[in-house]
């Protein structure tokens, strides 16, 4: 899902449990990181972007069948 806005490699090779970066999730700047092995990943968006964001996670996780809200 994170690979459809986010142009980073989240491979467990490239990005390990600790591992932060800063990037864009489609046009919003955000700060992500690996939590654990899970993998659990952790995004920091603005305030000010907070419906953009809300907008895009719901979006990109419907085709998984993920309901957001």
């Amino acid at each position: 899902m994170l690979a459809k806005g986010i142009p980073l490699d989240l491979h467990p090779r490239a990005f390990a449990p600790g591992d932060v970066a800063l990037s864009v999730a489609s046009h919003i700047a955000v700060q992500l990181w690996q939590a654990n092995d899970a993998p659990t990943f952790r995004l920091l968006a603005p305030r000010g972007y907070a419906g953009s964001f809300r907008r895009w996670l719901g979006e990109s996780a419907a085709e998984f069948g993920c309901v957001y809200g």
